[in-house]
């Protein structure tokens, strides 16, 4: 006994529907975003929140990982500079960041990969945040945040500058330097345009830094407080708090 299709069969039509939305799915469908685009396209997911909750995430995460790598190379010092217009120096001296040729992009340094591209991988870095409720977003998630982004390293008498704008990189210097002093400078803008609010507070440093020299007894982390009133300089060393004005510095 045969079975004729007609017209107005419904199975018919639900078959035709289905294949047409098939058809109109192919790969040029697939969006493929860089990391950096990924990270601008949806921020919230990486900070929590654009207001200053989440901007303060994004700061003390960049913190964080400075922390980490004084920690794995047994490092003892670790600045902070809240600047007036409140943009963030971090400075770590005696850190040095290859800059050889990176595995992942051709043109570009470990160094600079960086502040480009996001890692999956896990290595002890993490886990030793994670054993220390330490939280890393990673130096690429800053870079895209932030209006300006400059990182600096200096590596066997070798230093590498890049800057960049809202992740885009604007210039590279690449020299040598006989009396370059090891180590690595990071100074970064959040986006006004992405955060509702921009302002940084210096009590949340306070804290945190204060947190960060007990889980690193030894180490010594200063504050420069350029963005508040009383102007202030910290220095925190295993739990310790010392402070003085920066004008009688």
């Amino acid at each position: 006994m045969s079975h004729e299709i007609h017209d107005n069969d419904p199975q018919q039509s639900n078959d035709s529907e289905y294949a047409i939305e098939v058809s109109l799915y192919s790969a040029e469908s697939i969006q493929v975003l860089t990391s950096m685009e990924a990270i601008q396209k949806r921020p919230a997911m990486y900070v929590g929140d654009l207001t200053r909750k989440g901007l303060h995430r994004l700061c003390l995460s960049t913190i964080h990982e400075c922390a980490t790598f004084m920690h794995e190379l047994h490092l003892h010092r670790l600045e902070v500079t809240l600047h007036d217009d409140f943009a963030l120096t971090i400075r770590v001296p005696g850190l040095c960041l290859p800059l050889e040729e990176s595995e992942h992009e051709l043109d570009m340094s470990h160094f600079e990969s960086m502040m480009s591209m996001l890692y999956a991988g896990v290595d002890a870095r993490w886990e030793f945040a994670k054993d220390n409720d330490l939280f890393l977003l990673g130096w690429c998630v800053t870079n895209a945040l932030s209006e300006r982004f400059e990182a600096m390293t200096c590596w066997q008498e070798r230093v590498e500058k890049i800057v960049y704008e809202r992740g885009e990189r604007l210039s590279r210097w690449r020299f040598d330097s006989l009396e370059g002093a090891p180590e690595t400078v990071l100074y970064f803008r959040p986006d006004s345009e992405l955060f509702s609010d921009v302002q940084l507070k210096a009590a949340r440093f306070v804290d945190e830094l204060q947190q960060l020299s007990k889980t690193l007894p030894g180490s010594i982390f200063c504050l420069r407080d350029e963005c508040s009133r009383e102007q202030m300089m910290y220095l925190f060393e295993s739990g310790w708090v010392s402070r003085r004005p920066l004008l009688d510095l």
